[in-house]
């Protein structure tokens, strides 16, 4: 059996795979582009690694609500982290999304006949979001997570 030793002149070399340096780091002006895409992207698609539209929905008297514009984002970068031998950045962020909201149910009046009615309507909604994303190569292409804190926003019953 063979063993590769190797001697470190500072216990500051000392790398453990999956930890940070205590170093803060800054995201460039490209890099916050990135972010705010990449935040974008995911509050349309309705959060991820958990989609939260049922949540949404679940405010409502309706069977399913999806995001149909973001008409406000305001992000703020709580901490970036730089790992250690890579130099590649974890991003912890806030964000308030205030959004355009698409409800919609559908009524079987007759199940033999194949009649139904579609109640539809839209409501602006202010979302209050948390997650971390990641950037590997000075990139930002997508966010690791984006979660769903609050929700503010009243549903107007006109459409019903």
């Amino acid at each position: 059996m063979e063993w590769d030793v190797q001697i470190l002149a500072s216990i500051s070399e000392f790398v453990v795979p999956g930890q940070f340096l205590d170093e803060e780091g800054e995201l460039e002006y490209e890099q916050e582009l990135q972010l705010r895409d990449a935040i974008q992207d995911a509050v349309l698609a309705g959060g991820t690694p958990k989609d939260f539209t049922q949540t949404l929905a679940a405010k409502t008297d309706f069977d399913a609500a999806d995001i149909l514009e973001i008409l406000m984002l305001d992000i703020r970068v709580e901490r970036v982290q730089v790992e250690r031998k890579s130099r590649d950045l974890w991003i912890n962020y806030t964000a308030q999304a205030t959004c355009l909201v698409k409800l919609e149910s559908i009524e079987i009046l007759d199940e033999d006949a194949g009649d139904y009615a579609t109640h539809r309507d839209t409501a602006v909604w202010v979302l209050d979001l948390s997650g971390n994303a990641y950037s590997s190569g000075n990139r930002i292409d997508d966010v690791a997570s984006l979660r769903l804190d609050a929700v503010d926003g009243e549903t107007q019953s006109a459409g019903r």
